[in-house]
């Protein structure tokens, strides 16, 4: 059973695609609630999930399962406007929850709303705040979303939905909109009909389900040559990213021979830095003894300039004295000379005399 076009309940099983109600549970009096999924934007990039993806529509206990993302005039009875819709979008291959919406019905107008929502992923905090003036961006995951409250004396079934409605935990029978049964029928169930004649009716009935499995098979068909058309669209991406992650490694690999080459050429300048170092020392070292032999080379010719110039002094008065003497002996020479010269002449004199 289903509240919108579902006349008989069947399990799903994982990876159903199906359509189908999961729980119902008895909803308090109050208005009622068309809910429509008009369209949506950006769900999903590749076609093949955008085909899997079914919307699920809960409020209160009553959950209804879309066959796909749209879904029409879905009803809820009983609804009491301090609930909130909540709108889940799944991948049916995988059964895992892509993107889900709380939508407060306190915020809505009296008569209902047509407005997009954003989607969030299952947990995003932003989930928690609505606002129905507020409009997602373009390029955000959205659905079109109407909502509509009428009295609970509206017609329970919409034209087109199916045989039951949910009021108050229980199903309100909806007049069936099946035709009668054709009078072949009849006659086919009174046995009127040869039994050649049903077994031909069979083989129609088994070659009409054979084409059915032929369209499916070939729906199927194509949609495996999707997914290898997308799957060698992967391995080219694949083999480009391959091909970008070898020449990154190369470009690794050569940085790290650059900076090994950088970190030799610093260990060689740290060396001959290290070896000017030590020659600075030592010529240091040699200029520091130097200067010291200099300075004690400046003294010692200091005190030898001293020393002569003392010398110089002291020969200068010896000279002065001797230079006196030497005058001074000359004088007494001279005066001997010419007291020997007249004592000669006195000699010649006397012998002469004589």
């Amino acid at each position: 059973l289903a509240c919108c076009g579902h006349s008989r309940r069947r399990p799903s099983s994982p990876g159903s695609c199906r359509a189908s109600v999961e729980r119902i549970a008895p909803a308090g009096r109050g208005m009622e609630l068309l809910v429509s999924v008009l369209e949506s934007r950006n769900l999903s990039q590749s076609t093949l999930i955008a085909r899997s993806l079914r919307t699920s529509l809960q409020l209160g206990d009553a959950t209804h399962q879309a066959g796909q993302v749209e879904a029409r005039d879905v009803r809820f009875l009983g609804v009491d406007q301090a609930e909130s819709l909540v709108v889940k979008i799944t991948n049916c291959q995988t059964q895992t929850t892509m993107y889900a919406r709380t939508v407060p019905l306190r915020s809505m107008a009296p008569g209902g709303a047509s407005l997009w929502v954003a989607a969030y992923s299952p947990g995003d905090p932003r989930d928690l705040s609505f606002d129905a003036s507020e409009t997602p961006r373009h390029d955000a995951p959205q659905i079109h979303l109407q909502l509509s409250f009428a009295s609970p004396g509206a017609p329970s079934v919409p034209q087109g939905l199916g045989a039951a409605a949910i009021m108050c935990g229980r199903f309100v029978p909806v007049p069936s909109l099946d035709p009668p049964p054709s009078a072949r029928q009849r006659r086919d169930s009174a046995g009127e009909v040869p039994l050649s004649a049903r077994r031909a009716e069979d083989i129609r009935g088994k070659v009409a389900e054979l084409a059915s499995n032929v369209k499916k098979a070939k729906g199927t068909e194509m949609q495996l040559q999707e997914v290898l058309r997308e799957v060698d669209s992967m391995r080219l991406a694949i083999q480009q990213l391959e091909a970008e992650l070898c020449e990154l490694d190369a470009s690794r690999r050569a940085m790290e021979r650059e900076k090994a080459e950088v970190h030799e050429r610093c260990a060689e300048l740290q060396e001959v830095l290290r070896l000017r170092d030590t020659s600075i020392a030592e010529v240091r070292e040699t200029r520091d003894a130097n200067s010291r032999r200099l300075e004690e080379e400046v003294a010692e010719r200091s005190r030898a300039q001293a020393s002569l110039e003392d010398s110089s002094r002291h020969h200068g008065a010896d000279f002065q004295r001797l230079s006196g003497e030497l005058e001074r002996h000359r004088a007494e020479a001279e005066a001997l000379g010419e007291a020997i010269a007249r004592c000669e002449r006195q000699g010649g004199r006397l012998s002469a005399g004589a």
